[in-house]
């Protein structure tokens, strides 16, 4: 999904909590490790359905490609 959002953000997740710097400012945030888990497996869970969209717009794209022609 692309947004008009023109914003670097960085995602450090550290031992001890997580880091996200937002246009060169930082915001920390402590975690336990239960807190770093569930934060994982979202980002593993939006990963892995940012890689389904694509593989399907994949397929889509060749399939118009193929009437095409």
């Amino acid at each position: 999904m692309m947004t008009s959002h023109s914003k670097t953000i960085l995602v450090v997740p550290r031992p001890d909590g997580l880091l996200v710097s937002i246009d060169g400012v930082s915001h920390y945030r402590d975690m336990d490790a239960t807190q770093l888990l569930w934060m994982a497996e979202r980002f593993l869970k939006a990963g892995l359905e940012a890689q389904r969209e694509e593989k399907k717009a994949e397929k889509e794209n060749a399939g118009q490609k193929e009437d095409n022609v």
